[in-house]
């Protein structure tokens, strides 16, 4: 008889059936997680100056990858501004409507070009940033 139906009837009060037997601890069962150690002979601050290196060399890779993307906003932002000064030069020297049109076409068509450019660089600059703030860290672990 499964444990459900003896808790059945025993909430029936039928006290003539058996208890069901307890279940093991879950501590006994659960498998036991590895645990990377240092060798024994290792001074625990050859650790630590290991850690610390590598959150130097990290946070180095960081401002490293932080001055790209702020040269790369600097760069976009005056290629907008001279998109749109050539624009505001252009439509004042125009002379009739398709000239106009025409002057936005172009204006339009370099801001677009300069956006999937800049948006191209800042994927470059971002994949760039994440490998050069994991590989100190990933050098660390692997000695491990």
């Amino acid at each position: 008889m499964d444990t459900t139906t003896k808790r059945a009837i025993t909430a029936r009060g039928n006290s003539n059936q058996t208890p069901a037997p307890q279940e093991p601890a879950l501590a006994a069962a659960s498998p036991q997680v590895p645990v990377a150690v240092a060798p024994a002979s290792a001074d625990p601050s050859d650790f630590s100056d290991d850690v610390l290196a590598a959150m130097t060399e990290s946070q180095t890779a960081l401002v490293r990858g932080l001055e790209a993307a702020n040269r790369e906003i600097s760069a976009l932002a005056r290629l907008g501004i001279d998109i749109a000064a050539r624009n505001a030069t252009g439509l004042t020297a125009a002379r009739t409507w398709p000239d106009a049109v025409a002057v936005g076409s172009e204006s339009t068509r370099a801001g677009l070009d300069a956006l999937a450019e800049g948006a191209l660089k800042f994927s470059e600059i971002g994949l760039r940033l994440v490998l050069d703030l994991a590989k100190p860290i990933s050098k660390r672990l692997i000695r491990v």
